[in-house]
């Protein structure tokens, strides 16, 4: 009886943990400093990233996420609108890095379109 009280608890708190964290719409509260980080760490992997390197990486993507967190704060319905509003915050952001990277950190592209294709998957196309 114990054990099932104990289990019926944990579900509802994590109902209320995971209800807590969608926004408006039911979508999931978009964080700056998180997406920045978790970028971050990725290309610092992927690509061998100088220490000089990642500080101005972790900027970059910073900024960039804090922009689009102001974008979807104010964002409506209107994915449409909001996806010409991400377009030049993403290209800034890939112009920016493009400078930072060597010749040898190609390794970028690739990731950007891996990433393209798990958004494709995610939207079901």
């Amino acid at each position: 009886m114990n054990k099932s009280i104990l289990m019926l608890l944990v579900a509802l708190l994590l109902a209320v943990i995971t209800y807590g964290q969608q926004g408006p719409g039911g979508r999931r509260q978009f964080d700056a400093k998180v997406q920045a980080k978790r970028s971050s760490d990725e290309m610092k992997e992927r690509l061998n990233l100088t220490s000089d390197q990642m500080k101005q990486v972790e900027t970059i993507n910073l900024e960039a996420s804090e922009s689009m967190a102001k974008v979807f704060e104010k964002a409506a319905e209107d994915r449409e609108a909001t996806r010409l509003k991400i377009v030049p915050i993403n290209e800034s952001r890939d112009k920016n890095l493009k400078e930072i990277f060597t010749t040898d950190q190609k390794e970028y592209e690739k990731m950007k379109e891996e990433q393209r294709e798990r958004m494709r998957r995610r939207r079901g196309n």
